[in-house]
């Protein structure tokens, strides 16, 4: 009787045995679910008998993992979706303005004539610079190869960083100047035939600026990479650089050494040239040890008028 007593016992305490190794998953070489900093999560359970509390109804293991996920500094599951959205809307409204900005640059490349000046870029549409949020509710970086523990961290490519940089950066054109001006003879006119100048007025190179992008330092420097004149004729003189003014020191009929035009045909009587100067920059951004280059064109227009000297011979 005794000998089938303690038989029973060693039953029920093996079967005792067996059912606390099954409910444990790491006797049974299974691993837990983590979350991606390595925090032991809800386990992946069948959602038939996985309950909702008060409502009877079953709920999704993945929900009940999403619901414990919580970073070193206990970051909530909400505070995750809600960089993940905030991560999401940037980069949609940084590819949107990279379209846009891609069908500007096409647009301007274009050489159609405008028909008054600051009429420039009549036919083209400028993109409106997206509405950046100002804080995100987590780190922004760069790669992710590089995200660390620490709570909710948004993931964008240097490159769309520095377009949100560049959004806010102004840049003035280059204004066409042609000499010698024709305010300078009393006719008030440029002549058929003789060699204008061409440059470009203003700042071809701009100081570099520094942007803060939430917690990111990106540097922009811009310069002048050609300049492009559009001389209301039907023809277009392409200079390297910004082009050299005329001064009054330049001998008059010399020709420029680096951007000039001579035009063969009046405007006068029935009007003016428009003059347009076609800026492309080069945008240059660093963001840590990363660099890169955004292109840009700009365009800006005067009136000329054009006319023929007639020379009396008696």
């Amino acid at each position: 009787m005794r000998r089938l007593t303690q038989l029973t016992l060693a039953a029920f305490l093996s079967s005792i045995s067996t059912l606390s190794a099954a409910a444990d998953p790491t006797s049974t070489g299974e691993a837990p679910v983590t979350d991606d900093y390595g925090n032991v999560s809800a386990e992946a359970r069948d959602t038939k008998s996985d309950v909702q509390e008060g409502s009877g109804a079953p709920r999704p293991a993945s929900i009940g993992r999403a619901l414990s996920r919580t970073g070193p500094e206990g970051s909530s599951t909400k505070e995750y979706e809600q960089a993940h959205a905030a991560e999401m809307k940037l980069r949609q409204q940084v590819a949107d303005y990279q379209q846009e900005m891609d069908r500007w640059r096409t647009c301007m490349s274009q050489n159609r004539q405008p028909v008054a000046a600051g009429d420039a870029a009549q036919f083209c549409t400028q993109p409106i610079p997206p509405d950046f949020a100002r804080e995100v509710p987590g780190t922004l970086i760069t790669d992710a190869a590089a995200a660390m523990p620490g709570g909710p961290q948004i993931i964008l490519t240097s490159e769309q960083v520095a377009y949100i940089a560049f959004a806010r950066l102004h840049l003035e054109p280059l204004k066409p100047v042609i000499g010698p001006p024709p305010e300078l003879n009393r006719w008030k006119m440029a002549a058929v035939g003789y060699p204008l100048w061409l440059s470009g007025g203003g700042d071809p190179h701009p100081p570099a600026v520094w942007d803060q992008v939430f917690n990111l330092r990106v540097r922009l420097e811009a310069k002048v990479k050609s300049l492009d004149f559009l001389m209301g004729d039907g023809n277009v003189v392409t200079c390297d650089g910004p082009g050299l003014p005329w001064t009054p020191a330049v001998k008059p009929g010399d020709r420029s050494p680096v951007c000039g035009y001579q035009y063969e045909k009046p405007s006068l009587p029935d009007g003016d040239y428009t003059v347009t100067a076609r800026t492309h920059w080069n945008v240059n951004w660093t963001i840590n040890s990363q660099t890169g280059v955004i292109p840009m064109i700009q365009a800006s227009s005067v009136e000329l008028p054009v006319g023929e000297l007639q020379v009396l011979i008696r």
